[in-house]
């Protein structure tokens, strides 16, 4: 639901109340995945301009009707407007509250300022650690790589590279400024092989008790062609004495 391309009136919406499940340290968060220009607040108290997009809290009463609460804006650490995942943090509802919703308005006709939102959720969040383990290969930038000394970077023998299984990013500006441009396959790059067997996808995640940090980002690899279709190769190893001069085959096909 959004407002997109809505540029000839105020665009508002109130989205149902969605129940709030028992508080729990694993589920510190609601999470509204949204796009376009949002209104929100930094941790030093900055705001970032864009349309309000708010999660108000709810507590229902012995009749079963809500009693709406409090409103709060998001914590968006961006980037704008890409689709990213807004964070409201359950330690800002009222310890009554067992209900909530979003109330979202648009009164800015720019094409520009627009936002895109789906139903808030509650994620359950568990460590990377048990996600990934110490035995899964990892594909870890440079900028990463000493804070995950027990992730394993996949392996590379004798020309032949390991396909990881995950990716471990920095935050976006590091990403986009340095880690895409030396992983590049123009470059000769991991990203040479990666692209081209493996397709991605983006797992949430975020930096436990510090909400606001943009402390980089998770991808998972997934085989364009099932491993049953494309087994590993098969290694063989082996010395040969050859002349210098010697040239059994060309390297690429002549034309």
């Amino acid at each position: 639901m959004g407002s997109y391309g809505e540029n000839n009136l105020a665009a508002t919406a109130t989205s149902a109340w969605y129940q709030l499940p028992p508080r729990s340290p694993d589920r510190p968060l609601v999470v509204v995945s949204a796009a376009g220009a949002i209104w929100s607040y930094k941790e030093d108290g900055d705001f970032i301009y864009g349309q309000s997009l708010k999660l108000q809290w709810g507590v229902t009463g012995p009749d079963g009707r809500i009693q709406p609460l409090g409103q709060v804006f998001p914590i968006d650490i961006g980037p704008q407007p890409a689709w990213r995942n807004l964070r409201f943090p359950l330690a800002w509802a009222p310890p009554e509250a067992d209900v909530a919703r979003i109330v979202a308005y648009d009164p800015n006709l720019s094409p520009e300022q627009w936002f895109a939102f789906t139903p808030p959720r509650v994620p359950v969040l568990e460590s990377l650690q048990r996600l990934i383990g110490s035995a899964t290969p990892v594909l870890m930038d440079i900028a990463t790589a000493a804070n995950f000394p027990c992730q394993r970077p996949f392996s590379e023998h004798l020309g032949i590279a390991e396909l990881p299984q995950y990716r471990i990013l920095p935050d976006h500006k590091q990403t986009a400024a340095s880690s895409n441009l030396w992983q590049s396959s123009s470059t000769g790059g991991p990203f040479l092989f990666t692209q081209a067997l493996l397709r991605t996808s983006t797992i949430a995640t975020y930096l436990r008790g510090d909400w606001y940090r943009d402390w980089g980002s998770v991808e998972q690899y997934h085989r364009l062609v099932p491993a049953d279709q494309a087994p590993d190769a098969v290694v063989e190893e082996g010395v040969i004495t050859v002349p210098g001069w010697g040239r059994p085959g060309p390297i690429r096909a002549l034309p």
